[in-house]
């Protein structure tokens, strides 16, 4: 069974806003709204993983969700997935496609050929990449001598001569078997 993990806990500190970053709302509809229409359309249950605002957060989305997760403390991106993995043991989910919930513009076709691509491969993981000409913002994609994914480093942890020479960023999107 694939399971589609949205992650919707932080406070998006950033917005300098008591509202949670994810409902904020693009023609009429909070941003996690179509993370979640674009998620349904691939995998067979959907969860999002709540902490700030959690009752505000499930209450605009309920009706599109099987189940929500709550991360009781907000202590990073990994640590929302491990609060995750827990819930989806017990319900037999082997599979999942794990996105963050403020990606209003990603659409359906990008988690399906995500799903497609590690399925063929017989992936353990994937992840969604883009090549930007100014990544800034973003986690940079750390590759080895081969070409293979090697890592994920955030911003503020890249020395600047790296921070110049990496132009692959980490969308936020990823497959876990």
């Amino acid at each position: 069974m694939l399971a589609g993990i949205i992650l919707a806990a932080g406070k998006g500190t950033r917005f300098k806003s008591k509202k949670p970053k994810v409902l904020y709302t693009l023609l009429d509809q909070p941003m996690v709204w179509y993370v979640c229409r674009a998620l349904k359309e691939v995998v067979d249950k959907l969860f999002v993983v709540v902490g700030y605002g959690k009752d505000e957060v499930c209450k605009e989305i309920s009706s599109y969700v099987d189940g929500f997760i709550h991360q009781k403390e907000q202590l990073g991106t990994g640590h929302a997935l491990m609060c995750a993995v827990p819930y989806l043991l017990d319900q037999s989910i082997n599979r999942c496609i794990v996105a963050n919930g403020d990606m209003p513009l990603v659409e359906a076709d990008v988690f399906k050929r995500l799903r497609d691509v590690c399925v063929d491969q017989s992936a353990d993981i994937g992840i969604v990449t883009a090549i930007m000409s100014d990544p800034t913002g973003y986690g940079r994609i750390l590759r080895d001598e081969n070409g293979k994914v090697k890592g994920i480093i955030e911003e503020k942890d890249i020395e600047a001569e790296e921070l110049k020479r990496i132009k692959e960023g980490n969308t936020g999107i990823y497959y876990f078997d």
